[in-house]
Protein backbone atom coordinates (compact mmCIF):
# COMPACT_ATOMS: atom_id res chain seq x y z
CA UNK A 1 0.00 0.00 0.00
CA UNK A 2 1.43 3.37 -1.04
CA UNK A 3 0.80 7.07 -0.37
CA UNK A 4 0.51 9.08 -3.59
CA UNK A 5 -0.17 12.54 -4.90
CA UNK A 6 -3.29 12.95 -6.99
CA UNK A 7 -2.73 12.07 -10.63
CA UNK A 8 -4.62 12.04 -13.93
CA UNK A 9 -6.39 8.86 -15.00
CA UNK A 10 -4.02 7.97 -17.83
CA UNK A 11 -0.79 8.96 -16.06
CA UNK A 12 1.55 7.12 -13.73
CA UNK A 13 0.90 7.42 -9.96
CA UNK A 14 3.19 9.93 -8.25
CA UNK A 15 4.26 7.76 -5.32
CA UNK A 16 5.48 9.45 -2.15
CA UNK A 17 6.30 6.36 -0.07
CA UNK A 18 5.16 2.92 1.08
CA UNK A 19 2.94 2.71 4.15
CA UNK A 20 4.43 1.03 7.19
CA UNK A 21 2.83 -1.95 8.93
CA UNK A 22 1.63 0.24 11.80
CA UNK A 23 0.12 2.74 9.36
CA UNK A 24 -1.70 -0.07 7.56
CA UNK A 25 -3.18 -1.28 10.85
CA UNK A 26 -4.27 2.26 11.67
CA UNK A 27 -5.71 2.80 8.18
CA UNK A 28 -8.05 -0.18 8.51
CA UNK A 29 -8.92 0.32 12.16
CA UNK A 30 -11.52 2.47 13.91
CA UNK A 31 -11.21 5.20 16.47
CA UNK A 32 -9.20 8.38 17.07
CA UNK A 33 -5.92 7.07 15.62
CA UNK A 34 -7.68 6.17 12.36
CA UNK A 35 -9.24 9.65 12.14
CA UNK A 36 -5.96 11.37 12.99
CA UNK A 37 -4.12 9.39 10.31
CA UNK A 38 -6.72 10.25 7.64
CA UNK A 39 -6.61 13.91 8.68
CA UNK A 40 -2.82 14.00 8.26
CA UNK A 41 -3.05 12.28 4.86
CA UNK A 42 -5.96 14.44 3.67
CA UNK A 43 -5.25 15.76 0.18
CA UNK A 44 -3.29 12.66 -0.87
CA UNK A 45 -4.38 9.28 -2.25
CA UNK A 46 -3.73 5.68 -1.20
CA UNK A 47 -2.73 3.26 -3.97
CA UNK A 48 -3.61 -0.41 -3.41
CA UNK A 49 -2.19 -3.59 -4.93
CA UNK A 50 -4.73 -3.22 -7.78
CA UNK A 51 -2.76 -0.07 -8.63
CA UNK A 52 -5.98 1.95 -8.15
CA UNK A 53 -6.40 5.06 -5.96
CA UNK A 54 -8.61 5.72 -2.97
CA UNK A 55 -9.16 9.29 -1.79
CA UNK A 56 -10.01 10.78 1.60
CA UNK A 57 -13.17 12.81 2.09
CA UNK A 58 -14.32 14.90 5.02
CA UNK A 59 -17.91 15.06 6.23
CA UNK A 60 -18.29 18.72 7.23
CA UNK A 61 -21.31 18.02 9.44
CA UNK A 62 -19.18 16.28 12.10
CA UNK A 63 -15.62 16.75 10.75
CA UNK A 64 -15.19 12.99 10.23
CA UNK A 65 -12.77 11.64 7.62
CA UNK A 66 -13.45 8.54 5.53
CA UNK A 67 -12.13 6.67 2.50
CA UNK A 68 -13.92 6.92 -0.84
CA UNK A 69 -13.40 5.74 -4.38
CA UNK A 70 -12.03 8.19 -6.91
CA UNK A 71 -14.82 8.92 -9.45
CA UNK A 72 -14.20 7.59 -12.94
CA UNK A 73 -11.64 4.95 -11.89
CA UNK A 74 -12.02 1.19 -12.29
CA UNK A 75 -13.52 -1.10 -9.64
CA UNK A 76 -11.15 -2.64 -7.11
CA UNK A 77 -10.68 -6.40 -7.25
CA UNK A 78 -12.89 -8.47 -4.94
CA UNK A 79 -9.91 -9.50 -2.80
CA UNK A 80 -8.70 -5.90 -2.37
CA UNK A 81 -9.08 -4.31 1.04
CA UNK A 82 -10.60 -1.27 -0.68
CA UNK A 83 -13.23 -3.36 -2.50
CA UNK A 84 -15.92 -2.33 0.03
CA UNK A 85 -15.09 1.39 -0.18
CA UNK A 86 -17.99 3.38 -1.66
CA UNK A 87 -18.24 6.64 -3.59
CA UNK A 88 -20.26 8.14 -0.72
CA UNK A 89 -20.29 7.61 3.05
CA UNK A 90 -22.26 4.41 3.66
CA UNK A 91 -22.81 1.86 6.39
CA UNK A 92 -21.04 -1.14 4.84
CA UNK A 93 -22.60 -3.66 7.21
CA UNK A 94 -26.19 -2.62 6.51
CA UNK A 95 -25.56 -1.36 2.95
CA UNK A 96 -27.47 1.89 3.34
CA UNK A 97 -26.51 5.53 3.32
CA UNK A 98 -25.91 7.24 6.60
CA UNK A 99 -25.49 10.68 5.08
CA UNK A 100 -26.26 12.42 1.83
CA UNK A 101 -23.19 14.51 1.11
CA UNK A 102 -24.93 16.19 -1.82
CA UNK A 103 -27.99 17.41 0.09
CA UNK A 104 -28.54 21.17 0.38
CA UNK A 105 -31.31 23.24 1.93
CA UNK A 106 -31.69 27.01 2.07
CA UNK A 107 -34.98 27.12 3.96
CA UNK A 108 -33.29 28.66 6.96
CA UNK A 109 -30.80 31.54 6.82
CA UNK A 110 -28.10 31.66 9.47
CA UNK A 111 -28.92 34.37 12.00
CA UNK A 112 -25.29 35.44 12.31
CA UNK A 113 -25.02 36.38 8.63
CA UNK A 114 -26.03 39.99 7.90
CA UNK A 115 -29.05 40.34 5.63
CA UNK A 116 -28.23 43.74 4.17
CA UNK A 117 -24.57 43.60 3.12
CA UNK A 118 -22.67 41.16 0.93
CA UNK A 119 -20.33 38.81 2.70
CA UNK A 120 -16.92 40.41 2.41
CA UNK A 121 -14.38 37.74 1.61
CA UNK A 122 -10.90 37.78 3.06
CA UNK A 123 -9.66 36.79 -0.35
CA UNK A 124 -9.73 33.09 0.51
CA UNK A 125 -12.25 31.22 -1.60
CA UNK A 126 -11.77 28.31 0.79
CA UNK A 127 -13.40 30.27 3.62
CA UNK A 128 -16.43 31.01 1.46
CA UNK A 129 -16.56 27.37 0.40
CA UNK A 130 -16.88 26.37 4.03
CA UNK A 131 -19.39 29.04 5.08
CA UNK A 132 -21.53 29.58 2.00
CA UNK A 133 -23.70 26.55 1.24
CA UNK A 134 -24.78 28.03 -2.06
CA UNK A 135 -21.19 28.30 -3.25
CA UNK A 136 -20.54 24.74 -2.08
CA UNK A 137 -23.56 23.53 -4.08
CA UNK A 138 -22.56 25.35 -7.27
CA UNK A 139 -18.90 24.35 -6.92
CA UNK A 140 -19.91 20.72 -6.54
CA UNK A 141 -22.18 20.94 -9.58
CA UNK A 142 -19.53 22.54 -11.78
CA UNK A 143 -16.82 20.12 -10.70
CA UNK A 144 -19.10 17.11 -11.23
CA UNK A 145 -20.03 18.42 -14.70
CA UNK A 146 -16.34 19.26 -15.36
CA UNK A 147 -17.26 22.84 -16.21
CA UNK A 148 -14.10 23.86 -14.37
CA UNK A 149 -11.95 22.17 -17.04
CA UNK A 150 -11.00 23.57 -20.46
CA UNK A 151 -9.04 21.69 -23.12
CA UNK A 152 -8.83 21.30 -26.88
CA UNK A 153 -11.47 18.58 -26.63
CA UNK A 154 -13.59 20.64 -24.20
CA UNK A 155 -13.54 24.31 -25.22
CA UNK A 156 -16.12 26.59 -23.55
CA UNK A 157 -19.59 25.66 -24.82
CA UNK A 158 -22.78 26.89 -23.21
CA UNK A 159 -25.02 24.17 -24.69
CA UNK A 160 -22.69 21.31 -23.79
CA UNK A 161 -21.89 22.56 -20.31
CA UNK A 162 -25.55 23.37 -19.62
CA UNK A 163 -26.58 19.80 -20.48
CA UNK A 164 -23.74 18.43 -18.32
CA UNK A 165 -24.84 20.60 -15.38
CA UNK A 166 -28.42 19.32 -15.75
CA UNK A 167 -27.12 15.74 -15.85
CA UNK A 168 -24.94 16.32 -12.78
CA UNK A 169 -27.86 17.88 -10.87
CA UNK A 170 -29.49 14.45 -10.57
CA UNK A 171 -26.83 13.62 -7.95
CA UNK A 172 -27.88 16.50 -5.68
CA UNK A 173 -30.94 17.27 -3.61
CA UNK A 174 -32.34 20.73 -2.90
CA UNK A 175 -34.43 20.64 0.23
CA UNK A 176 -36.11 17.24 0.02
CA UNK A 177 -36.30 17.11 -3.80
CA UNK A 178 -34.00 16.13 -6.64
CA UNK A 179 -32.18 19.22 -7.83
CA UNK A 180 -32.68 18.11 -11.44
CA UNK A 181 -36.39 19.01 -11.15
CA UNK A 182 -35.65 22.45 -9.71
CA UNK A 183 -32.65 23.81 -11.62
CA UNK A 184 -33.00 26.53 -14.28
CA UNK A 185 -30.30 27.94 -16.55
CA UNK A 186 -30.63 31.55 -17.72
CA UNK A 187 -32.51 34.50 -16.24
CA UNK A 188 -35.15 34.00 -18.92
CA UNK A 189 -36.23 31.01 -16.80
CA UNK A 190 -36.86 33.07 -13.65
CA UNK A 191 -40.61 33.34 -14.25
CA UNK A 192 -40.74 29.65 -15.14
CA UNK A 193 -39.05 28.78 -11.83
CA UNK A 194 -41.59 30.87 -9.91
CA UNK A 195 -44.52 29.22 -11.68
CA UNK A 196 -43.18 25.73 -11.03
CA UNK A 197 -42.70 26.42 -7.33
CA UNK A 198 -46.19 27.90 -7.06
CA UNK A 199 -47.76 24.88 -8.78
CA UNK A 200 -45.87 22.39 -6.60
CA UNK A 201 -46.02 24.24 -3.30
CA UNK A 202 -48.14 21.50 -1.68
CA UNK A 203 -45.59 18.85 -2.63
CA UNK A 204 -43.04 20.33 -0.23
CA UNK A 205 -43.92 18.74 3.09
CA UNK A 206 -42.05 19.34 6.33
CA UNK A 207 -39.51 22.00 7.23
CA UNK A 208 -38.23 22.57 3.69
CA UNK A 209 -39.70 25.52 1.84
CA UNK A 210 -40.22 25.26 -1.94
CA UNK A 211 -36.97 26.34 -3.58
CA UNK A 212 -35.18 26.26 -6.93
CA UNK A 213 -31.69 27.05 -8.21
CA UNK A 214 -31.16 29.53 -11.05
CA UNK A 215 -27.81 29.96 -12.85
CA UNK A 216 -27.51 32.88 -15.24
CA UNK A 217 -24.85 34.99 -16.94
CA UNK A 218 -25.10 38.75 -16.49
CA UNK A 219 -22.98 41.75 -17.43
CA UNK A 220 -22.88 43.60 -14.13
CA UNK A 221 -24.31 43.98 -10.64
CA UNK A 222 -24.78 47.26 -8.79
CA UNK A 223 -26.38 48.61 -5.65
CA UNK A 224 -29.37 50.96 -5.64
CA UNK A 225 -29.76 52.46 -2.18
CA UNK A 226 -29.79 49.35 0.03
CA UNK A 227 -30.90 46.85 -2.63
CA UNK A 228 -28.78 44.96 -5.13
CA UNK A 229 -29.65 45.17 -8.82
CA UNK A 230 -28.72 42.43 -11.30
CA UNK A 231 -28.28 43.86 -14.79
CA UNK A 232 -29.23 40.91 -16.98
CA UNK A 233 -29.01 42.86 -20.23
CA UNK A 234 -29.97 46.25 -21.63
CA UNK A 235 -33.38 47.37 -20.35
CA UNK A 236 -33.71 44.28 -18.18
CA UNK A 237 -32.81 44.61 -14.50
CA UNK A 238 -33.72 42.38 -11.57
CA UNK A 239 -33.89 44.33 -8.32
CA UNK A 240 -33.46 42.12 -5.27
CA UNK A 241 -35.38 42.51 -2.06
CA UNK A 242 -33.41 44.32 0.63
CA UNK A 243 -33.57 41.16 2.78
CA UNK A 244 -32.04 39.00 0.04
CA UNK A 245 -28.72 37.55 1.18
CA UNK A 246 -26.07 38.39 -1.43
CA UNK A 247 -22.59 36.92 -1.12
CA UNK A 248 -19.59 37.37 -3.37
CA UNK A 249 -17.07 34.64 -3.96
CA UNK A 250 -14.28 37.17 -3.73
CA UNK A 251 -14.37 40.82 -2.76
CA UNK A 252 -11.56 41.99 -5.00
CA UNK A 253 -13.13 41.77 -8.44
CA UNK A 254 -15.12 44.53 -10.08
CA UNK A 255 -18.83 43.87 -10.33
CA UNK A 256 -18.86 46.00 -13.48
CA UNK A 257 -16.48 43.77 -15.43
CA UNK A 258 -18.64 41.04 -16.89
CA UNK A 259 -19.43 38.44 -17.72
CA UNK A 260 -20.54 37.36 -14.27
CA UNK A 261 -22.37 34.26 -13.13
CA UNK A 262 -25.22 34.70 -10.67
CA UNK A 263 -26.31 31.63 -8.75
CA UNK A 264 -29.66 32.34 -7.11
CA UNK A 265 -32.03 30.50 -4.82
CA UNK A 266 -35.69 31.19 -5.65
CA UNK A 267 -38.00 30.56 -2.70
CA UNK A 268 -40.99 32.10 -0.83
CA UNK A 269 -40.45 35.78 -0.06
CA UNK A 270 -43.80 36.66 1.47
CA UNK A 271 -47.52 36.90 0.69
CA UNK A 272 -49.35 39.11 -1.80
CA UNK A 273 -52.54 41.07 -1.08
CA UNK A 274 -54.65 37.99 -1.78
CA UNK A 275 -52.62 35.92 0.68
CA UNK A 276 -50.85 33.86 -2.00
CA UNK A 277 -47.20 32.99 -1.66
CA UNK A 278 -44.82 35.15 -3.66
CA UNK A 279 -41.61 33.66 -5.00
CA UNK A 280 -38.46 35.67 -5.58
CA UNK A 281 -34.67 35.44 -5.34
CA UNK A 282 -33.90 35.14 -1.64
CA UNK A 283 -30.22 34.25 -1.78
CA UNK A 284 -27.48 34.49 -4.41
CA UNK A 285 -23.79 34.82 -4.99
CA UNK A 286 -21.97 36.55 -7.84
CA UNK A 287 -18.71 35.46 -9.41
CA UNK A 288 -16.88 36.41 -12.60
CA UNK A 289 -16.61 33.73 -15.28
CA UNK A 290 -14.00 33.37 -18.03
CA UNK A 291 -16.58 33.73 -20.79
CA UNK A 292 -20.36 33.85 -21.12
CA UNK A 293 -20.16 30.76 -23.35
CA UNK A 294 -18.98 28.67 -20.39
CA UNK A 295 -19.33 28.18 -16.64
CA UNK A 296 -15.72 28.30 -15.39
CA UNK A 297 -15.98 30.67 -12.42
CA UNK A 298 -12.90 32.62 -11.35
CA UNK A 299 -11.89 35.01 -8.59
CA UNK A 300 -10.78 38.14 -10.43
CA UNK A 301 -10.35 39.87 -13.76
CA UNK A 302 -6.65 38.96 -13.65
CA UNK A 303 -7.60 35.29 -13.50
CA UNK A 304 -9.94 35.84 -16.45
CA UNK A 305 -7.07 37.24 -18.52
CA UNK A 306 -4.82 34.33 -17.52
CA UNK A 307 -7.53 31.78 -18.40
CA UNK A 308 -8.20 33.41 -21.78
CA UNK A 309 -4.49 33.32 -22.60
CA UNK A 310 -4.41 29.63 -21.62
CA UNK A 311 -7.39 28.91 -23.88
CA UNK A 312 -5.65 30.71 -26.74
CA UNK A 313 -2.53 28.59 -26.23
CA UNK A 314 -4.58 25.38 -26.01
CA UNK A 315 -6.44 26.08 -29.24
CA UNK A 316 -3.63 27.72 -31.23
CA UNK A 317 -1.00 25.12 -30.37
CA UNK A 318 -3.54 22.27 -30.49
CA UNK A 319 -2.15 21.22 -27.12
CA UNK A 320 -3.41 18.09 -25.41
CA UNK A 321 -3.19 19.82 -22.04
CA UNK A 322 -6.03 20.86 -19.75
CA UNK A 323 -6.63 24.01 -17.72
CA UNK A 324 -8.43 23.24 -14.45
CA UNK A 325 -9.92 25.72 -11.99
CA UNK A 326 -10.11 24.03 -8.54
CA UNK A 327 -13.23 25.13 -6.66
CA UNK A 328 -12.93 23.33 -3.33
CA UNK A 329 -9.85 23.42 -1.10
CA UNK A 330 -7.65 20.63 0.16
CA UNK A 331 -6.72 20.92 3.84
CA UNK A 332 -3.11 20.20 4.76
CA UNK A 333 -1.88 20.70 8.31
CA UNK A 334 -5.16 22.52 8.97
CA UNK A 335 -4.48 25.01 6.17
CA UNK A 336 -6.85 25.35 3.20
CA UNK A 337 -4.90 24.92 -0.04
CA UNK A 338 -6.64 26.09 -3.22
CA UNK A 339 -4.45 26.83 -6.27
CA UNK A 340 -5.79 29.42 -8.69
CA UNK A 341 -5.41 26.97 -11.59
CA UNK A 342 -3.97 23.57 -12.39
CA UNK A 343 -2.24 22.84 -15.71
CA UNK A 344 -2.35 19.16 -16.68
CA UNK A 345 -0.08 18.19 -19.57
CA UNK A 346 1.63 14.95 -20.62
CA UNK A 347 0.80 13.19 -17.38
CA UNK A 348 2.05 16.00 -15.14
CA UNK A 349 -0.01 18.50 -13.19
CA UNK A 350 1.35 21.87 -12.12
CA UNK A 351 -0.27 24.51 -9.95
CA UNK A 352 -0.53 28.09 -11.23
CA UNK A 353 -0.89 31.07 -8.93
CA UNK A 354 -2.02 34.47 -10.25
CA UNK A 355 -0.26 36.91 -7.92
CA UNK A 356 -2.54 39.92 -7.94
CA UNK A 357 -1.35 41.64 -4.74
CA UNK A 358 2.43 41.48 -4.90
CA UNK A 359 2.67 44.77 -2.96
CA UNK A 360 0.43 43.53 -0.12
CA UNK A 361 2.50 42.19 2.81
CA UNK A 362 -0.40 40.19 4.30
CA UNK A 363 -1.12 38.61 0.91
CA UNK A 364 2.53 37.71 0.40
CA UNK A 365 2.79 36.26 3.91
CA UNK A 366 -0.24 34.04 3.28
CA UNK A 367 1.18 32.86 -0.04
CA UNK A 368 4.46 32.01 1.70
CA UNK A 369 2.50 29.48 3.79
CA UNK A 370 0.23 28.03 1.12
CA UNK A 371 2.60 27.77 -1.86
CA UNK A 372 4.91 25.20 -0.17
CA UNK A 373 1.80 23.14 0.65
CA UNK A 374 0.76 23.34 -3.00
CA UNK A 375 4.18 21.97 -3.94
CA UNK A 376 3.57 19.00 -1.64
CA UNK A 377 0.44 18.26 -3.69
CA UNK A 378 1.52 19.11 -7.22
CA UNK A 379 5.30 19.19 -7.18
CA UNK A 380 5.66 22.50 -9.04
CA UNK A 381 3.96 25.88 -8.65
CA UNK A 382 4.13 28.41 -11.47
CA UNK A 383 3.49 32.08 -10.75
CA UNK A 384 2.37 34.97 -12.95
CA UNK A 385 1.76 38.59 -12.10
CA UNK A 386 4.23 38.84 -9.25
CA UNK A 387 5.55 42.08 -10.77
CA UNK A 388 3.27 42.57 -13.79
CA UNK A 389 -0.28 42.46 -12.40
CA UNK A 390 -0.66 46.26 -12.62
CA UNK A 391 0.56 46.42 -16.21
CA UNK A 392 -1.98 44.70 -18.53
CA UNK A 393 0.42 44.39 -21.48
CA UNK A 394 3.25 42.93 -19.42
CA UNK A 395 0.88 40.62 -17.55
CA UNK A 396 -0.50 39.32 -20.87
CA UNK A 397 3.02 38.70 -22.21
CA UNK A 398 4.04 36.87 -19.03
CA UNK A 399 0.93 34.64 -19.15
CA UNK A 400 1.55 33.92 -22.85
CA UNK A 401 5.15 32.87 -22.12
CA UNK A 402 4.18 30.66 -19.16
CA UNK A 403 1.32 28.89 -20.94
CA UNK A 404 3.22 28.41 -24.19
CA UNK A 405 5.98 26.78 -22.18
CA UNK A 406 3.67 24.71 -19.98
CA UNK A 407 1.35 23.51 -22.76
CA UNK A 408 3.81 22.87 -25.56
Amino acid sequence: MRLSRRYAKDSTPSIIRELSESELRTLFSNGPDHQHFLQEAYGFWFICECNLPVTIKRLRANNQYYLARVPGREEHESGCRFFSVFDELVDVQHQHRTANLNAFSFSHVSSDTPQHEPLQSTGRASKIARTDKLYALVAGLLETAKCNEISLARPPSFSREASEIIRASSRYTLGSKSLKEYIFLGFGKLSQAKKLLASRERNWIGRHKPQALLLGHVESVSKDDDAWVIHVKENWDVKLNIKCLVTRLNGVFSLNKGPLLVAAIVSPSGKDEQGKTEYNITRCFVSPVVTSTGFMIIDSNLERIAAKVAIKCLLTNKSQGTLIKPLTPTFIEGVAVLPDFLISHQGETKALEVMGKWDDDIYQERKSRTVPLMRSLHGEVLMVGNHTSKNPDEFYKECLWVFNKGLS
